[in-house]
């Protein structure tokens, strides 16, 4: 079992023994595929949100290097996240939280399904076919010496067509519906074809990639063509000018000008009023197609893309060439078209994380009280304190969430006074010693103790928010830094430094959304919530100051907050 979230790796690893399964636990990425390659499992329960190494790339090392039965098991329940899942190899999906009963009996399933198809293949224990070797007893395929990389139901499927070579087979004496295998078959020939990992691995780069090809695949037929196309190629005379009402009256002026010389050279041939009509009439309106072509089309595609931001599609874009009121309206409508995509993205982040982190606590406390209602674990204490632990960290994550909200809302309002920085520090600090004792927290405090014109309480929330990521991330021994000093623009500057590992410049902004954390697949028993930078910013903007993460040299992180100064 590969698991990061203790709790839970006990209480499913508890009931599968009690089974008589015999469980091996591993609790990141990396260790999971090295425990593949030593212990050789008969099936693997995997999660997804997995530190160092994300749970889709372990189920494909996995796969590549014997292709065996996985079970995914984690809080992402969208069908995009089911589909990438058992597309790249995964033979069941269970999402938190989940029935450990349940578990038991999709664990047996895929076994019994495996023994089955090894007894029905009745093989020797190797077979070859050209260059092709099968072997069933090590579940291994080679083409000219190179893996083959299967699923497990392409494994059996091909088991069983080479253990019946020449015979015609149906879909009920197949073990499978064949899923995939016909992208290893050649032609008419049947030969094998073109080893590597399954397409959805090959194609895959994360799973919001995976949701903007689903979304690119259900867009009406032509719309995207349109959308590359639009504009693209096509000569529009009148762009140079930069305001609509010139180009109009360039229009107007054209198209007055053609009448007048039809009407002029007409008389001179002596053609008959009407016709002079018809023949001006119709060049003042070619004249006029072809100077304002690209004054309205902008307009036309912003009511093609309105329609499928509608659909819930913020990808599409306005060709905006022209200088005047119209093309300003699309470059508008781009960056709010940018701004929505970027909304929606923070949007869509949200619930899954938020359903992650709250699934997550669930999952332990229902497959711990199951345990102890079926007699597997017994209510010892250690059991009931763990438990506990995860009720706490619900409630925490209750009250971060209503804070957040109220502060979003300015629901609750700043209790402004003047008050000194230093005695603030130093409660953070003495707080944080309490209850870490092997990190160091040193105050300094340069010239003065500033003074500052906020809300004591929540700076203070502020500042240990921050000391508390600090001291999380920090090595045993190391000492983690609070400095307070005047700036130059009239306000105090609050400064927390540690000597962990830092936070990646492309990641400096993004450490400020909500259940954000710099690796997205660290376990919120290790590395919090997310939810405690996104707080302290809050907190920070209503003050009217700014915070900042810069890089410590010669390695670690320095939170720069800057407040509005108090009077002396």
């Amino acid at each position: 079992m590969v698991e990061d979230e203790d709790s839970i790796a006990a209480a499913v690893a508890d009931r599968l023994r009690s089974e008589g399964y015999s469980v091996e636990i591993a609790g990141d990425g990396v260790s999971g595929v090295d425990l593949c390659q030593r212990a050789r499992p008969d099936l693997v329960v995997l999660d997804l949100m997995l530190p160092g190494l994300d749970g889709l790339e372990v189920c494909r090392r996995i796969q590549a290097e014997r292709p065996t039965p996985v079970l995914i098991l984690t809080a992402r329940d969208s069908e995009t996240d089911l589909l990438v899942g058992l597309g790249v190899g995964a033979d069941d999906y269970m999402t938190k939280p989940f029935s450990p009963r349940e578990l038991v009996a999709r664990v047996g399933a895929i076994l019994r399904r495996v023994e089955r198809s090894a007894e029905e293949a009745g093989s020797p224990p190797r077979f070859r076919i050209g260059d092709v070797e099968v072997e069933p007893a090590t579940r291994r395929v080679r083409r000219s010496g190179s893996t083959v990389h299967l699923t497990p139901t392409e494994f059996d499927l091909l088991t069983c067509l080479v253990g019946h070579g020449g015979t015609v087979l149906t879909r009920p004496a197949a073990p499978g519906p064949g899923l995939g295998l016909q992208r290893w078959l050649g032609g008419a020939h049947g030969g094998l074809s073109h080893p590597g990992p399954p397409p959805q691995a090959r194609a895959r780069t994360g799973a919001d990639g995976a949701r903007r090809r689903l979304r690119h695949r259900h867009r009406p037929a032509g719309e995207c063509h349109r959308h590359r196309g639009a504009g693209a190629g096509v000569m529009r005379p009148l762009d140079p000018l930069s305001s609509i009402k010139v180009k109009l009256g360039v229009v107007i002026v054209a198209a007055v000008g053609v009448t007048l010389v039809v009407n002029e050279v007409g008389l001179r041939m002596n053609v008959k009023a009407s016709f002079r009509a018809l023949v001006a009439g119709a060049l003042g309106l070619v004249m006029v197609q072809l100077l304002a072509r690209g004054m309205t089309s902008p307009l036309r595609e912003m009511s093609l893309a309105a329609t499928a931001m509608a659909r819930g599609d913020y990808t599409r874009r306005v060709t905006a060439s022209s200088r005047d009121e119209v093309g300003e309206l699309a470059q508008a409508f781009n960056a709010m078209a940018s701004q929505l995509s970027e909304v929606d993205r923070l949007r869509r982040d949200l619930v899954a994380n938020a359903s992650h982190e709250l699934r997550t606590p669930i999952t332990a406390l229902r497959a711990g009280l199951e345990n102890l209602v079926d007699g597997v674990a017994p209510p010892d204490p250690a059991t009931l304190r763990t438990m506990l632990a995860q009720v706490e960290r619900l409630g925490r994550l209750v009250a971060q969430l209503l804070d957040l909200s109220r502060l979003e809302s300015e629901a609750v309002p700043l209790q402004r006074r003047v008050f000194e920085v230093q005695p603030l520090l130093e409660e953070a600090a003495s707080m944080s010693r309490l209850h870490t004792p092997g990190i160091n927290v040193d105050v300094m405090v340069d010239g003065p103790s500033p003074r500052i014109h906020g809300d004591p309480e929540r700076v203070h929330q502020v500042v240990a928010n921050l000391v508390e990521n600090a001291v999380r991330y920090s090595p045993p021994g190391s000492t983690v830094e609070l400095r307070a000093s005047i700036s130059s623009h009239n306000g105090v500057t609050i400064e927390v430094a540690d000597e962990g590992p830092g936070i990646p410049a492309d990641e400096s902004q993004r450490v400020f959304e909500r259940f954000y954390r710099a690796d997205s697949a660290r376990s919120s028993l290790h590395g919090g919530a997310g939810l405690g930078l996104a707080i302290a910013r809050w907190i920070v903007d209503l003050h009217g100051g700014v915070i900042r993460p810069e890089q410590r040299q010669p390695h670690g992180c320095r939170m720069v907050v800057v407040l509005p100064r108090g009077n002396p």
